[in-house]
């Protein structure tokens, strides 16, 4: 009965199935210690939430029955208003667990030989490529709490991330790749891509078209040497 749950969600939520990888791309997914690290967080947060609920309700109660000429149409209402909240909260347990159970098993980062693709989200999903033409930094990022889980997140970074972007809103040019057992290694993949595209002549087209200077001398020699040319034949034409 879990497994139709959660596949009720998946389909509500019109998650795609995994990318099959494509000749020299490799697929890589978070581990499943990233899964339990969110069920650690999703787990204080719910107890938080619960605390919340209570501390009110018992409040509430206890001055409930101190006013003993409270209308019965209110106190009802306040019972009406506690007993929601309980309900909403055990409701939100199969949810939000089923939830982060999809993010987990939709969330899938693919290297090609030239870009980096990152997917994840189930509700609001998130799926962006990064160009090893414009990555500039790559740097392992890792909690206390992900230290204990064995876990830690890349970071990739690309240019073009200036003053165009909101305060607040999700960078087009930061990529995060959460929840790696291995992070340092898929560093050094990418950081191999990119030695091998560099090599190959894939960083910024201006500097792949920049001439030498010597060319470009010789060039604007030949460009007044050809204008003194037009010159003399349009001052022989003028004579004639």
């Amino acid at each position: 009965m879990w497994s139709r749950f959660v596949a009720l969600v998946a389909e509500f939520c019109a998650t795609p199935a995994p990318p099959v990888a494509a000749r020299g791309a490799r697929v890589f997914h978070a581990s499943p210690a990233f899964f339990h690290y969110r069920i650690a967080l999703w787990l204080a947060v719910r107890a938080s939430t619960l605390l919340f609920i209570v501390g009110p309700m018992v409040a509430l109660e206890l001055a409930v029955r101190e006013a003993s000429n409270l209308p019965w149409a209110l106190r009802a209402l306040l019972y009406v208003i506690e007993g929601g909240a309980l309900v909403g909260w055990v409701i939100s347990l199969p949810v939000g667990y089923a939830l982060a159970r999809l993010d987990y098993e939709q969330r899938w980062y693919v290297v090609t030989d030239r870009s980096l693709r990152i997917r994840e989200g189930v509700v609001i999903v998130k799926d962006m490529t990064l160009t090893f033409a414009n990555v500039q930094n790559v740097t392992v990022e890792q909690g206390p709490l992900q230290r204990a889980f064995g876990i830690a997140d890349l970071r990739v970074q690309t240019a073009g991330g200036g003053g165009g972007e909101q305060p607040g809103q999700p960078s087009m040019h930061t990529g995060f790749l959460r929840g790696l057992d291995d992070a340092p290694a898929l560093r050094e993949l990418i950081m191999a891509r990119l030695r091998v595209g560099q090599d190959a002549g894939l960083g910024d087209p201006d500097d792949r078209g920049t001439a030498p200077e010597g060319a470009t001398q010789a060039a604007i020699g030949e460009v007044l040497a050809a204008a003194r040319a037009l010159g003399d034949a349009a001052r022989r034409l003028a004579g004639n």
